[in-house]
């Protein structure tokens, strides 16, 4: 059970997860600059997400039957922890900034 903040009314409760990012057709170079902007942008907004783990790019062998050779495949796994209340603060601002396309299919 989270806390109740009196001003808002709101429960704050702090959440835990494991994050798995599987990246195709990335060369290691850049799948290590990804996790570097991850790393970066957590570290500037450590009010809206933790990073608890050290995590790597992780090489993956996968065969690619239609081309008879190995896929590049990389995987990041991140430990995060967030407050429920920041997750739904970003979800709103994102939603408040979507522009819906519609488009008619033949």
């Amino acid at each position: 059970m989270g806390t109740l903040d009196p001003q808002t009314a709101t429960t704050h409760r702090l959440m835990t997860e494991r994050v798995r990012l599987r990246l195709y057709g990335l060369p290691h170079q850049q799948a290590e600059n990804l996790l570097s902007r991850i790393l970066h942008w957590a570290l500037l907004n450590d009010d809206r997400l933790g990073i608890t783990n050290s995590p790597h790019v992780r090489d993956e062998k996968q065969a690619s039957a239609e081309i008879n050779a190995l896929a590049m495949s990389k995987t990041i796994e991140l430990d995060v922890m967030y407050s429920q209340t920041a997750l739904r603060d970003t979800a709103l601002q994102l939603i408040r900034h979507v522009t819906p396309t519609l488009t008619r299919s033949s």
